[in-house]
């Protein structure tokens, strides 16, 4: 009787195990699946732009600073779940990003120097981790007057742009005085 138990128990010890085995190979041939998948079809950001929503993106509130007087900095923590760093690691052009003034409501646009600021740009092929730092700096025509400071302090006047390989935004963050960091 103790043995027949023995029996019993090892054997659905072994039924689990295997089971538990199947199970994790799925899984896996379903990541490689879909990471060849991705690697065939998409090619830019505006075939994924789906993808980006508050499940897939998470990020800090935007940070404002002034240095040398002619310069304001922002820097804004952002992370991409791991499925969304996959679909980005195998775009063929992969995005870049930029702040830019709220074109709803403009007013920091004739401060700011025409050629800045420089996109940022992430290589998702080196780079392993889902948190990225973006930190810009915008190049004022002057230095930043006691009238001017507050428009360029105010998080309203902002937007961040994911854009596509041409430069253009195909997905637009507003509210950047929010944190949706968890």
């Amino acid at each position: 009787m103790l043995r027949k138990k023995r029996y019993v128990l090892l054997l659905s010890l072994l039924v689990i195990c295997m089971l538990i085995g199947i199970t994790s190979h799925l899984k896996n041939e379903r990541a490689v699946g879909i990471a060849k998948n991705l690697k065939q079809k998409s090619e830019s950001l505006d075939e994924v732009v789906t993808e980006i929503n508050g499940k897939e993106v998470s990020r800090s509130a935007l940070n404002i600073t002034f240095s040398n007087g002619d310069q304001v900095d922002l820097l804004m923590k952002m992370k991409l779940s791991k499925r969304l760093y996959t679909v980005f690691k195998h775009l063929k052009h992969q995005p870049t990003f930029s702040f830019a003034a709220n074109m709803n409501q403009d007013v920091l646009s004739k401060f700011v120097l025409k050629k800045s600021p420089e996109v940022v740009k992430v290589n998702f092929q080196l780079d392993s981790n889902q948190v990225m730092h973006i930190h810009q700096k915008l190049y004022l025509n002057a230095p930043i007057s006691s009238k001017t400071k507050p428009l360029f302090l105010d998080t309203r006047n902002y937007q961040f742009l994911f854009l596509n390989e041409r430069q253009q935004a195909v997905a637009i963050l507003f509210d950047l005085n929010l944190s949706t960091w968890q």
